[in-house]
């Protein structure tokens, strides 16, 4: 993982929610200098119920196909236009979060941009499934969007610390987003049980010291609570978060930080934009 972002690509459905993480995209390439890729993935499962109608469906699944990439590429050529920065489209058939993992490899993208809305459980569970299988198949970062606000610049981050490996390590990919935006960084030490104190203290004191030597504002607070997520966002409410930031490990404790709790809720949560970086 590189610890700039050069090639950022944005996963694109045309969505009220993916336009909006386009937007984001598009200010954070405009600010590191970046190429931006937008992808776009026409599901190739389509079910054809009798042999007699099978082409009229492949037919028609054609014509939607092209318009989705006509649309793509109108898209991408606007974003040129008007915004002065290097983006191209990417159309893919293939099975979603397949292919975003493919195309972040093949294009070696430093991080990968989706948009997330409020939906019923049913298609929340799916969301944070699809982000959950894509995190753990790319080697970089993934950033989420909330649909309902406009970010186009990280003002406020918030730098959750807990007890696990790693905790402070996704500094080296931020460092670069907080100098582009002038950034003050909320620091947030948590853990579930007394003992857990000491490591998170310590955690908490080497990034005081690294903000410190990177003259980067910040502040800090301490809560042993056994509902962290709860904590985090509360935290992230009380500073108005522009962006919530969260390790992934890459241990053997993989699935459960993804199905735990906490991943859980900041996973589905629709407040603020996430990143998630791995260990």
């Amino acid at each position: 993982m590189r610890n700039e972002i050069k090639k950022v690509l944005a996963y694109v459905d045309f969505s009220e929610a993916s336009l909006n993480a386009v937007n984001t995209a598009i200010q954070m390439c405009k600010r590191h200098n970046a190429v931006l890729s937008l992808l776009y993935v026409q599901e190739s499962d389509y079910d054809y119920p009798a042999v007699g109608m099978q082409a009229p469906l492949a037919s028609l699944a054609q014509e939607i196909s092209m318009a989705h990439e006509h649309n793509l590429d109108n898209f991408a050529a606007s974003i040129n236009r008007n915004h002065n920065i290097e983006c191209s489209s990417i159309f893919e058939l293939g099975f979603t979060v397949e292919t975003i993992c493919s195309v972040a490899a093949k294009n070696r993208a430093d991080i990968i941009v989706m948009g997330t809305s409020p939906q019923p459980l049913s298609k929340k569970l799916l969301m944070g499934s699809m982000v959950h299988k894509v995190m753990r198949n790319v080697a970089c970062p993934i950033l989420t969007v909330p649909c309902n606000r406009r970010i186009d610049k990280f003002k406020r981050i918030l730098f959750p610390v807990r007890p696990v490996s790693n905790a402070i390590g996704k500094y080296q990919f931020l460092k670069p987003i907080v100098s582009k935006n002038e950034a003050a960084v909320h620091i947030v030490g948590t853990a579930r049980q007394t003992q857990q104190m000491g490591i998170v203290e310590k955690f908490v004191k080497e990034i005081k010291k690294i903000f410190y030597n990177d003259e980067v504002p910040f502040s800090s607070e301490m809560h042993l609570n056994k509902n962290v997520s709860a904590k985090v966002l509360n935290a992230g409410r009380q500073i108005s978060a522009d962006l919530v930031v969260v390790t992934a490990t890459a241990q053997k404790s993989m699935s459960n930080f993804f199905h735990g709790s906490y991943v859980k809720k900041m996973m589905n949560n629709h407040e603020f934009a996430i990143l998630y970086v791995k260990s």
